[in-house]
């Protein structure tokens, strides 16, 4: 259920404009529930920072970092998820 319809259209838009880029290389990326489990389980957590970077291949991917509600790293990372391409479901 969308609670913010509004705000429901305004990120999808988000994402469109991104996905019409010629630009990158990464539309979207999976993280499981267990990734995020690891992450939010750390003791002190306070939320998480959302960092990217490029692989070996030079192929964009987002990091995601614990932190504590001071926004301190908590030095625990997830890196590494699904992208899409090539690993899409529509």
């Amino acid at each position: 259920p969308q609670e913010n319809p509004e705000e429901h259209e305004q990120i999808m838009g988000f994402v469109q404009r991104f996905k019409t880029e010629t630009e990158h290389k990464v539309n979207s990326q999976f993280v499981s529930k267990e990734a995020l489990e690891k992450l939010i389980s750390q003791e002190n957590f306070g939320g998480l920072r959302i960092n990217y970077g490029r692989d070996d291949e030079g192929v964009r991917q987002m990091i995601l970092e614990a932190t504590d509600e001071s926004r301190n790293s908590l030095n625990a990372f997830s890196a590494n998820h699904p992208t899409c391409p090539p690993e899409c479901i529509v």
